[in-house]
């Protein structure tokens, strides 16, 4: 499961960057620029999961559900 998210986290910065390349090269297509929001949205959304995901697994015990 931890290797498909990272995968699709990746996939999904590439993407983001992609479109915001062509965003930033031809301002006037709006198509791109909702592409590169959904990229972008979907690529924060899973970094922040792993990352989020990592710093509680490094804190220790003292942040999991039901630790006294």
């Amino acid at each position: 499961m931890k290797k498909a998210m990272i995968s699709l986290t990746l996939i999904s910065l590439v993407l983001f960057v992609i479109t915001l390349a062509f965003v930033l090269i031809l301002p006037k297509n709006s198509l791109l620029l909702t592409f590169s929001v959904t990229f972008g949205t979907t690529f924060y959304h899973f970094f922040m999961r792993l990352a989020v995901g990592y710093l509680v697994k490094m804190a220790g015990d003292c942040y999991r559900p039901g630790a006294a």
